[in-house]
């Protein structure tokens, strides 16, 4: 990843390359407040057995899938002609979509 001498999608050599780019991702947790409830299911909340729960949870994964579920970085060095493919379809949708749809007779 991002070793700048060639892109990591494709694997293009970038060291000739007139422009590169360099694309950042990050994913993390998100918490929406109206989730949290009012001030009154808050102090409900059995805390100790929601920490016990969350114990269990954390001993079943490995330190990276922990980690990973909280925050995750990584950063691509991309050719000009990724770089618009990323900037078109952003998450693979159209991708996806294309590795579903049945192949058509010719």
């Amino acid at each position: 990843m991002a070793d700048s001498a060639s892109c990591d999608r494709c694997g293009a050599d970038l060291l000739g390359a007139p422009v590169r780019y360099l694309a950042e991702m990050k994913v993390w947790a998100a918490y929406d407040v109206m989730e949290l409830g009012s001030r009154r299911a808050l102090d409900e909340v059995d805390y100790r057995a929601e920490y016990r729960k969350a114990l269990a949870a954390a001993a079943r994964q490995s330190g990276e899938e922990a980690a990973n579920s909280v925050y995750w970085s990584r950063r691509y060095d991309l050719c000009a002609e990724c770089q618009k493919k990323l900037v078109a379809d952003p998450l693979g949708k159209d991708a996806a979509i294309e590795d579903q749809e049945p192949e058509k007779a010719p």
